[in-house]
């Protein structure tokens, strides 16, 4: 290449070149040479770099034409005869979007700017026509293809239980490219999409294949230590044969089976504290049955004979257990103060009936109190109270 006289970058190559050209931008330089192969250099960013080596079916290359978008076609003079329509990062000779033979040798070919119109010129002599394409319905037909082939994977990823959704929904964008005639964003998506699909089902065997062999580590280690490994063989054994049959997902999976039963895990150390407790508690409420608290059984006791434990008085108690016996003796004279009352009852008048029954609240409230002022028990207070109250009724 030339600059103001200057030589910008050079190539030497194998074999003659038949043509030369550079797109309209100057992105790319490509030259067709006699052994039927295309050289394209980069002339934009790395001057003079070969990014790509297309092939063609074996002739010499007559002329070639690029547009900026990186469509080009390429026209094969002898031998075969071929004309090509190609995209930028495709190999003509494997992915090629279409090519045609022809029973005459061709001289020229031109490709339009938006990669869709072809023409190509034939050099026999007396061949005066041109051939002219639409290359539209071509890429589709192509692109029929890249998508059968991305399909074909797909159904295979999910066959060993991948998820493909993200490549399917790369498959609805190529729909789109080619329903608006963006080819080249089509293309290009298309060979992305393939190769993320591919690229999935090779990650995934190549886990499955590192996870089966780290397996068989483990198991070899185990086997040294003197441990029972039949059951772990058995294990990566069937894990083997999926993996033999691209059961890819599957295979992984047993392997984690394998590794679980040549390395069980530890007994959770919470459960061991966790079973302790309840050990510990089970133990402490039998012996609580075997040896009940006095204090409780003798609140029990009065909550037997109808006498509610007021919550003070129970929290008083709790901090000095050893008056339990000074409240013994109240609840016992309030018992048979109850008793009496109820006797008293009997013979009552309604009238009567009335004060009697407010009297009997009194001693169910006040049976442990004491008198403020005079600092008497209120049972012994209500003792004489109730003498009273049966005088008057007799």
């Amino acid at each position: 290449m030339l600059k103001d006289g200057n030589i910008v970058w050079n190539k030497s190559l194998s074999e003659n070149i038949e043509t030369v050209k550079i797109t309209e931008n100057g992105k790319y330089v490509a030259c067709g040479c006699r052994d039927g192969r295309i050289h394209i250099f980069d002339n934009e960013n790395e001057k003079g770099k070969e990014i790509k080596v297309l092939e063609s079916g074996g002739g010499a290359i007559e002329d070639i034409s690029l547009n900026e978008d990186g469509f080009g076609s390429i026209c094969e003079a002898q031998t075969f005869h071929y004309i090509y329509i190609f995209s930028e990062g495709t190999t003509v000779k494997d992915v090629e979007i279409y090519y045609k033979q022809f029973s005459v040798e061709l001289t020229s070919t031109e490709i339009s700017k938006n990669g869709r119109y072809v023409i190509v010129s034939p050099a026999t002599e007396g061949s005066k026509g041109i051939y002219f394409f639409d290359s539209h319905e071509y890429i589709k037909n192509y692109m029929g293809r890249v998508k059968q082939k991305i399909n074909g994977c797909v159904e295979t990823a999910k066959k060993i239980g991948m998820n493909v959704s993200d490549v399917e929904e790369n498959v609805k964008k190529i729909d789109i490219c080619i329903e608006d005639e963006n080819y080249k964003l089509a293309i290009e998506e298309g060979k992305n999409t393939n190769r993320m699909c591919e690229d999935k089902i090779s990650g995934l065997r190549k886990e499955a294949e590192n996870r089966i062999s780290e397996v068989d580590n483990e198991i070899e280690q185990k086997r040294k230590e003197g441990h029972d490994v039949e059951d772990a063989e058995k294990c990566i054994n069937e894990s083997r044969e999926l993996f033999s049959y691209s059961q890819y997902k599957k295979a992984k999976d047993k392997a984690d089976e394998c590794h679980k039963i040549i390395n069980p895990p530890p007994f959770p150390v919470f459960l061991v504290i966790l079973l302790a407790v309840v050990i510990i508690a089970v133990i402490l409420w039998f012996h609580s049955k075997k040896n009940p608290d006095p204090v409780e059984e003798e609140m029990k006791e009065w909550e037997n004979k109808g006498f509610d434990i007021p919550f003070e008085l129970k929290k008083e108690i709790e901090k000095q257990k050893d008056k339990i016996y000074t409240y013994r003796e109240r609840i016992e004279s309030a018992s048979l103060l109850i008793r009496d009352v109820n006797e008293l009852l009997k013979n009552a008048t309604s009238k009567e009936r009335d004060e009697i029954e407010e009297f009997k609240e009194k001693i169910y409230n006040d049976w442990y109190k004491k008198d403020e002022k005079t600092n008497v028990w209120r049972i012994e207070q209500l003792k004489d109270e109730f003498f009273k109250i049966k005088r008057n009724i007799r």
